[in-house]
């Protein structure tokens, strides 16, 4: 019998952490879709579309963040020029009010 009460326990905690996670996630999504980007976070996209790879490192001398943050924007940024482009095509399918 107490196997039985222990492996009760062990689900309800399963579920607990699953809702933890299901509300946690939601939460992200909404701030996620509301979010506008800060001066710093619209430096670095500009920073990686408007660069070449020689013209980043050389401005890295005067940015904040490593380089490597911005070689990871690059190819998102050279296919995506257009910011907001990105961020619909990322928010649109969870958008139901379009």
């Amino acid at each position: 019998m107490n196997i039985e009460r222990g492996s009760l326990k062990k689900d309800k905690s399963v579920i607990w952490d699953v809702l933890v996670i299901l509300l946690y996630s939601a939460i992200n999504i909404v701030v996620l879709i509301r979010h506008e980007p800060w001066e710093d976070e619209a430096r670095a996209w500009l920073i990686a579309r408007d660069l070449d790879l020689l013209s980043i490192f050389k401005q890295m001398a005067y940015e904040g963040t490593p380089a490597l943050w911005h070689m990871l924007l690059v190819p998102l940024a050279k296919v995506f020029p257009d910011k907001s482009k990105v961020l619909l095509l990322l928010t649109t399918p969870l958008d139901s009010q379009e």
